[in-house]
């Protein structure tokens, strides 16, 4: 008896529900800010990619949600962060043709700066967005 109710208990612990609020608000009380996504691409731009939210703190564990105009995100089979701040990515999935998501981790002790990501296609193909994350 004392079994089964330790592996219910487990279970429920174990199960979670992640809730998405429209307002993306950090720990420090202040929203995430929004990018201008429906721009054009400006001369010698390929494409547009955003990373919402676009930094973090050390310690923290967040779904980035990878967004573009071109090119298309169902194709990327691995990201990579490179920069000061040694993040890491946990998880990811495809959301679409345009929207990519990310489950990354900010180690405690991470050293501030800018992050550049690299996203690899299922057909070779390389992207890099420069300056893509911010570790505050």
């Amino acid at each position: 008896m004392r079994r089964l109710l330790f592996l219910a208990l487990s279970y429920g612990l174990l199960t979670g529900c992640i809730v998405y609020d429209e307002q993306l608000i950090q720990d420090d009380g202040t929203p995430v800010a929004e990018t201008d996504r429906d721009r054009d691409p400006l001369p010698g731009e390929d494409s547009l990619i955003f990373l919402s939210p676009d930094n973090g703190r050390p310690g923290d564990t967040l779904i980035v949600f990878v967004d573009a105009t071109q090119p298309e995100l169902a194709e990327v089979e691995t990201a990579e962060f490179f920069g000061p701040s040694d993040l890491i990515v946990l998880a990811t999935a495809p959301n679409g043709p345009e929207e990519f998501v990310l489950t990354v981790e900010v180690p405690e002790g991470a050293q501030a700066g800018p992050n550049d990501l690299r996203l690899e296609t299922r057909t070779g193909e390389t992207i890099w967005v420069n300056t893509a994350f911010e570790v505050r």
